[in-house]
């Protein structure tokens, strides 16, 4: 199971809606239909009184089935999640009380996903784990896709112009995705003035669609629930004349207000030995935030560390790095890592990219020791492959982790003894950014 959110009404739109009999006047009339995004489709009707329903739906049997326990003359239901390019089925239910009064049911085709995403080949089998993954996508059409562990695609949004989407969100409240895109590659502040640094907001049921410009914002952004935005941006700063690539996390609260977060030229000193092949000194590269204690965790790619940042954007502890608060156990630490997630249990585990293809790239889970200042190794998964770029992992609630191996746009199950038991690998040349896993659909689209 991945993580699970507020039940949510949903059904299906139809086409060629067949009343059915029932005892007292019509049950349902003024059936509407409407197509959103992706195989998403709404279906509205009125009843002559007040009346809760019940819908089963599929693909080849009525296997979904959903209450609507509020009752009332007027009602809207959404059905997501259904493979794209079929014909779905649909049987609703309208009850006054325990008793029924009327039924409709129907078939109708759900839309099919554009033929520029890729297939996927699926190994293995999920089993507990069967879920969801908001991700983005890119290298062949890429955007922001919802995935399921079948290997389905049910809900997209293609990308539009020259652009990396690297991160996908679905917002607290479930009802909009989010995704970042960007394009910048800068060696002074004058190379900025075209790129492009965006989040797009799609909501998840159809409707207009917003854009924010975080120019120039890059690589990861995190909502927090209140709604408040963090995002890192590259900072230029001169240093003996010469312009110097930093980063800066920015902060926007619900009001609209932006102010810097935190900056890595507050907490570190410039050293030309890091800025490797142009990407910068620092190179911050993903970002984590906690809801438990408020905390932000910050991947310094180049620095080889992340740092824990409280809510106030001071600097809590260091890991990792030439200046780590803690020592390391195990074979090695990790370098150039893209995301660190803290545990219940108050490890971590870090998606290790490694130095090169050599090194390889792993999944590593720490104990931390804030006190006595030591990091011990006490999981990992090395596959034996080299992700240069990219890679997120979760930890679910079975205890399996779910692994995204980024640029090599594949997914892995891995158990607690470290075994691969499910994999979902996409077409050569398509990969994976950030995402977040779902153990259910309730609550998508509010």
């Amino acid at each position: 199971m991945f993580r699970s959110r507020p039940p949510r009404t949903l059904l299906p739109a139809a086409a060629g809606l067949l009343l059915l009999a029932c005892e007292e006047p019509p049950a349902l009339s003024d059936v509407t239909e409407d197509p959103g995004p992706g195989t998403v489709m709404t279906l509205s009707w009125t009843t002559a009184a007040p009346t809760h329903a019940r819908v089963e739906y599929g693909i080849g049997a009525l296997d979904h089935s959903l209450e609507l326990p509020e009752a009332a003359t007027r009602q809207s239901a959404h059905l997501v999640g259904l493979a794209p390019g079929l014909e779905a089925e649909y049987r609703v239910t309208v009850f006054d009380g325990d008793t029924s009064v009327g039924a409709a049911e129907g078939t109708f085709n759900t839309r099919a996903q554009p033929r520029t995403f890729p297939s996927f080949l699926i190994e293995g089998e999920a089993g507990e784990d069967a879920g969801w993954v908001v991700t983005s996508m890119f290298g062949g059409q890429g955007g922001a896709l919802l995935l399921d562990t079948a290997g389905t695609i049910s809900w997209w949004a293609t990308q539009e112009g020259a652009a990396s989407v690297t991160d996908a969100q679905l917002t607290p409240d479930g009802r909009e995705i989010e995704y970042l895109r960007f394009n910048t590659v800068a060696e002074d502040p004058a190379n900025l003035v075209d790129s492009i640094g965006e989040i797009v907001t799609r909501p998840v049921l159809g409707g207009d669609t917003r854009t924010t410009d975080i120019h120039p914002g890059h690589h990861a952004f995190v909502h927090q629930t209140d709604g408040t935005l963090l995002w890192p941006v590259y900072d230029f700063r001169e240093v003996e004349g010469v312009w110097v690539r930093g980063d800066t996390v920015m902060k926007r609260t619900p009001d609209g207000t932006v102010t810097a977060f935190w900056s890595t030229w507050d907490t570190f000193t410039y050293d030309p030995g890091f800025d490797y092949d142009g990407s910068g000194w620092t190179h911050v590269n993903g970002l984590t935030w906690d809801e438990t204690d408020g905390a932000t965790y910050v991947s310094i790619r180049n620095l080889n560390c992340v740092v824990k940042l409280d809510e106030a954007g001071e600097v809590v502890w260091q890991l990792g790095g030439a200046d780590s608060d803690f020592t390391f156990s195990g074979r090695r630490t990790f370098t150039h890592q893209h995301r660190l997630r803290p545990l219940e249990n108050g490890h971590v585990i870090v998606f290790d990219n490694g130095a090169n293809a050599a090194e390889g790239s792993r999944v590593v889970e720490f104990a931390l020791d804030e006190a006595a200042g030591t990091a011990t190794e006490v999981w990992s998964y090395e596959p034996g492959l080299f992700v240069y770029s990219l890679g997120d992992l979760w930890r679910l609630p079975s205890g399996n982790t779910l692994v995204s191996w980024g640029t090599l746009g594949r997914f892995e199950l891995i158990d607690s003894a470290g075994v691969s038991f499910w994999s979902m690998s996409a077409d050569i040349g398509e990969g994976f950014g950030f995402g977040e896993p779902l153990a259910s659909l309730d609550g998508f689209g509010g």
